[in-house]
């Protein structure tokens, strides 16, 4: 019954040894924000970009489509030309839904960059100097410290 005993504890210091990580650090530092800063930025103004130029297409092929509507009409009241022939309009009206969307969506990336950057701006890690006591004498020694600047 010891010998029992003695292997279960055994097992049971060593699992516990090499067992995962229970709390994962999800602290991001100050470069760490300014990244994810730098990367949304960017995709909003890809977001920004792409969607102002499939806006801007779209509106194109709608009004010379329209121009070209205008001046069938008009050809059209003429005795032996045939009517034209009506456009869906599809592709045209998916661009523009798709360019406005992009532009939407770009709005919540540029104020989620904006955020980070406001945390890594206030975070800031510094050498403080501390007092430490060494040979019956104070001696000041730096040590590493995260400052964290909370604007009221």
């Amino acid at each position: 019954m010891k010998k029992l005993i003695m292997i279960i504890l055994v097992f049971i210091t060593t699992s516990s040894g090499f067992c995962q990580q229970t709390r994962v650090n999800t602290e991001l530092s100050k470069e760490d924000y300014l990244q994810k800063s730098k990367r949304q930025k960017t995709a909003a103004f890809v977001f920004l970009g792409s969607g102002i130029v499939l806006s801007s297409v779209s509106l194109t092929i709608l009004a010379a489509h329209a121009s070209a509507d205008v001046g069938t009409i008009v050809i059209s009241g003429i005795a032996g030309v045939p009517p034209p022939k009506q456009h869906s309009y599809s592709t045209e009206k998916i661009l523009l839904i798709s360019g406005g969307i992009a532009i939407l969506s770009s709005i919540p990336l540029f104020s989620a960059s904006t955020k980070n950057k406001r945390k890594a701006i206030s975070l800031s890690f510094k050498n403080e100097m501390i007092q430490q006591v060494q040979n019956k004498s104070f001696v000041k020694i730096p040590a590493p410290s995260l400052s964290v600047r909370i604007s009221l």
